[in-house]
């Protein structure tokens, strides 16, 4: 959360009302949305989040999430790069914001698949991305996944990541289209893991590869 008190006395009792009050933290990146109306307050908002977190990046969101990689154009308002290392519950995520499509906020989302899945599951995981749902269940269940991810900069990531929390022998990394590399798998699965609304497009070509008793 922004906590509107600490800006208060840098911008006016106006400008304030504009501010929003949630912003999203990446490794050391913080994500923020700077309404029209304080878009020439947003290096003071920037700064201020520095003395709040440990934030050496600061990002201006430009727009949707857009184009079948999920990115999102960003503004860089403080800081020299864009890749860091996130943190979630135990596992260590490397990424680029501006080159892949990652969010902490599905971190519980994440956590709910994990609760779900038992030992000796053969699991599909399409939009991979840099690995945070392939990763959270081979950590900690004995395992067979198959995650894909069209993205040839997420899929270097995810590699990375595997190799990053030492599941590489659980999780078979495929860059591509999962219109062609899932049928060339060769083999049904107990779970397929795929997000919506992106999903919702593939749903009839993953249910064909879903074992009858599958999730």
């Amino acid at each position: 959360m922004m906590p509107r008190e600490v800006l208060r006395g840098k911008l006016s009792e106006e400008e304030l009302r504009h501010v929003r009050r949630r912003y999203e933290v990446i490794g050391d990146i913080a994500i923020i949305d700077v309404p029209a109306e304080i878009e020439h307050r947003k290096m003071v908002i920037a700064n201020t989040l520095t003395y709040l977190q440990n934030i050496n990046v600061v990002l201006q969101k430009i727009g949707d999430v857009h184009g079948e990689n999920r990115i999102r154009d960003y503004d860089l308002l403080l800081g020299d790069r864009t890749e860091t290392i996130h943190k979630e519950n135990g596992y260590r995520f490397k990424l680029d914001p501006t080159k892949v499509y990652f969010t902490g906020e599905l971190a519980s989302e994440r956590k709910r698949v994990l609760d779900q899945v038992r030992n000796g599951e053969t699991i599909l995981c399409t939009f991979a991305g840099i690995g945070p749902y392939p990763i959270a269940i081979a950590k900690h269940r004995d395992v067979r996944i198959y995650a894909i991810e069209i993205n040839p900069i997420a899929y270097r990531y995810m590699n990375e990541n595997l190799e990053l929390n030492k599941v590489a022998d659980k999780i078979c990394a495929i860059c591509g289209d999962v219109r062609d590399v899932v049928p060339s798998i060769g083999e049904c699965f107990d779970r397929i893991i795929m997000p919506t609304p992106i999903g919702d497009d593939f749903l009839d070509l993953d249910l064909d590869f879903l074992k009858k008793v599958g999730w």
